[in-house]
């Protein structure tokens, strides 16, 4: 399968292997933020559904606003399930927000503490080839 990559302001997507891969650098998340990195992933993956690992190990932190408009239908269109990769207490806690509001999402989340792992369970969410 090949490989894209997108470098931002926000983000790096890298889709690779059938999976998006979001890392998140050291951002304060607005709700402008978090708007603007929904739609950068939306054109990237071209309206196509894809697992998706993020990778917010270095967020800084997350607005209530933004954390709300994450959770809400149009930001998770298009994510067939979702791996948070955390390694800190403040990156677990906005991992555990996120599972808990996954509950009224249609797709399986999870925590990890290692990319590989995370990689692994969501390559059975795949639905598609590059």
């Amino acid at each position: 399968m090949a490989r894209r990559e997108l470098n931002t302001e926000y983000v790096r997507l890298v889709l690779e292997d059938g999976i998006v891969i979001a890392v998140y650098g050291n951002l304060e998340i607005t709700l402008e933020i978090a708007k603007e990195i929904v739609r950068t992933r939306m054109s990237f993956t071209e309206g196509d559904r894809y697992p998706a690992l993020a990778d917010i190990t270095q967020v800084a932190s997350v607005s209530k606003e933004a954390r709300v408009y994450f959770s809400r239908d149009a930001a998770v269109q298009g994510i067939a399930a979702g791996a948070l990769l955390v390694n800190s207490a403040f990156s677990t806690f906005i991992g555990n927000f996120f599972l808990k509001v996954s509950f009224s999402n249609p797709f399986p989340t999870k925590l990890f503490h290692n990319k590989n792992s995370a990689k692994k369970w969501l390559q059975q969410f795949i639905e598609h080839k590059e």
